[in-house]
Formats: C-alpha cells, structure tokens, sequence
C-alpha cells in the first residue's frame, strides 16, 4: 500500500480484480476505497507488485516477481507514469531475468532520486549484485553503491537513517563475509558499518524496520531471542545496535510480526500472522504503548482480522490501512483490504 497526498492510495499483490473489476497486480483508488477509474495499468503486470513508492517527479516506482507491464517486458522493477502507463525512458533493459531467485523485496527512494533495492537476486543487468543495488532514478545501476560480496540471504527490508546510513533486515547471516545475522547497517556507499554492533542479533528472519525520532531503532518479524535474550517477535534497539532495555513486552507476539506503523504519540502499530500479545489474545494485528507491553486502548473486538496481515499503513489523519489475505474483520466480510478508525474499530465509510 502507498498513501499518496492526495489522499488516494495504489495498491499491488497478486490480484486479478477489484471490486470485480479486472485489473492485474496493481490499481488505484480513491478515498473512499471504491477504483480510480483514471488510473489505467491496461493489461498491468503479469506476475505480483510487492513494492510501490513515488519519486520526487509523481512517478510511480513498482517492483516484485513481474517480467511484464502491459504486454511489455520489463525485469521485476519498473517506472510508471502518473496515469498507470509504462515509462519507456526507464532504463532496466534486462533486469534480473525470469527465474524464482530473482524477486525484489524491498524498495526505498533515497531523497537524491536514486532507488535502493533488496531481495534475492544475485546480479543486475549482468553486474553481480548479492542481494542488494542501488539503482539510479533511470532506473541504471549506480556503480559508486559497492556492498562487496553484499548478503548471503534474502532482504525483505530496507530503511534509510536520517544521516543517509542504511539499515537492513532478512534472513541473512552474513554480509561481504562478515557475520551479521539478520539485521545490520551500512554506510551511503554500501560498506558495512562498523558502529552497529548487535552481537549475535536476531535468532530468526528480520522482516521490518522502523527506525524513531529519537534514533532508536524498531525491528519486527519471526526472531525469539535477540543477542541472547528472549524478545518474541518485536524489539527496539539503541541507535548504535545494542537492545534498549526500556522497551519490555511481557511476552510479546506468539507468531511473526510482518509489519509496523509508528503513530505520532510514539505509540505502535503492529499487524502479522500471531494470535496473542502479552498473553493476550488479539488476532494479527494490535496496538502497543512505547514500552513495547499492549496497549488496551486499541479496540479491534474479540475476533479481530481472520488471516495473515502483511501489510499495514497509517494515513496522514490518523486511520489505519491493512491488507493481507483475510476475509473478515471482527466478524464483519471484507476481503483483503480494510480501513479502520484510530481506536481501531472499522470505518464503514470505506467501501
């Protein structure tokens, strides 16, 4: 999901429809939830859109398992117009190929136009490149961004520091052969930083980061223990990688926290694939206070959301976007996507 500032949203997956309305992989749509009509994808991707951002110019950046947009062959990353049209003058002539190893995970605009990739590729337009690249805003491979022998495991996320350092999380366990398990930061040219120190780090896959205000650092995803100390899906660490000690769930998430949006309270928003926190149960997706225990506040009834919740994003007044697979909401049908109120009850004006 990406929030534009007009208040509209574009989504991407792995649909066929909307609404029953075919459209493939990536749409728009208004406010209220019903489809921008305007925005026209034409035969859209012909595999699923796992990442979309906007550049500084309006122009939509997607990026996932795809090797076509509009009949047109693109490799898994792509510029489109503001209308949904394919940009041409975007340079990505062979991409990563068409095989299953070659799927981008994660994508973030740097504020100069260029575009960081991560995932689980191993070259780019025939440059070796382990997993991670950065590409210019054509869209052509930045050859001054040299991570070495970069991961040894797939990226599912990538976040740019307020300084232009660069925090990583996946399922790695090295980077340019050093050990690094699951989390680890790097300098504006690729390099490791050697100021992050997270000991032994995560247990498990890291599959979120947000960093604070403050500089503290939030991580989510399938990890149990952190450093050696049990942390159950969700922690935060200190800016220089150790754990802050302040932030103390009782026993946090009982299965993977996929995704997490930081309120301006400090408050966090946490949606995945768990059915308790805190030995509460709450069903894919709950509200934590800035400590990290639950917050109680954060009504979203006895059933909560059915399924898997990936995806979740706040809107600029407060309410929450999710998607995933479910098809109910605290008991009420809605298939995939939802919105709800600040105090996450459903907001019925979204159809």
């Amino acid at each position: 999901i990406f929030v534009q500032p007009s208040g509209k949203f574009l989504i991407g997956g792995a649909f066929t429809s909307y609404n029953n309305t075919p459209i493939n992989r990536i749409a728009r749509l208004n406010f209220d939830g019903t489809l921008d009509v305007t925005f026209d994808s034409g035969s859209g991707a012909n595999e699923s859109v796992s990442l979309i951002a906007i550049q500084p110019s309006g122009k939509i950046v997607i990026a996932g398992n795809f090797t076509s947009y509009n009949d047109t062959p693109i490799g898994k990353i792509a510029q489109l117009n503001s209308d949904g049209a394919l940009e041409t003058t975007f340079l990505n002539p062979g991409g990563f190929g068409t095989g299953a190893a070659n799927v981008i995970f994660s994508t973030v605009l740097q504020p100069d136009g260029k575009i960081l990739i991560g995932g689980d590729f191993f070259s780019y337009n025939g440059i070796s490149r382990n997993r991670i690249a950065r590409l210019n805003a054509d869209g052509t491979l930045d050859t001054t961004f040299n991570p070495g022998t970069g991961s040894n495991g797939r990226i599912y996320s990538i976040t740019i520091q307020t300084d232009g350092k660069i925090l990583i999380g996946g399922t790695f366990t090295g980077f340019n052969s050093i050990s690094k398990n699951r989390i680890t930061r790097l300098n504006a040219d690729g390099t490791l930083d050697t100021t992050f120190n997270p000991g032994t780090a995560a247990n498990a896959m890291v599959y979120a980061i947000v960093p604070q205000t403050d500089g503290k650092i939030l991580i989510s995803g399938e990890f149990t223990t952190f450093n050696g100390t049990t942390k159950n899906r969700i922690t935060r660490l200190n800016s220089d990688g150790t754990l802050d000690t302040s932030f103390s769930p009782v026993t946090g998430a009982n299965g993977p926290v996929y995704s997490m949006g930081l309120q301006s309270d400090g408050k966090i928003l946490i949606s995945g694939a768990f059915t308790s926190y805190d030995s509460v149960t709450k069903n894919n997706i709950t509200r934590l206070n800035t400590d990290g225990t639950l917050d109680i506040t954060f009504n979203v009834g006895g059933s909560g959301v059915d399924w898997s919740t990936p995806f979740l994003k706040l809107q600029p007044d407060g309410k929450i976007l999710i998607a995933g697979q479910f098809v109910s909401y605290n008991n009420t049908s809605i298939d995939g996507i939802a919105r709800l109120n600040s105090d996450g009850t459903m907001d019925t004006t979204f159809q």
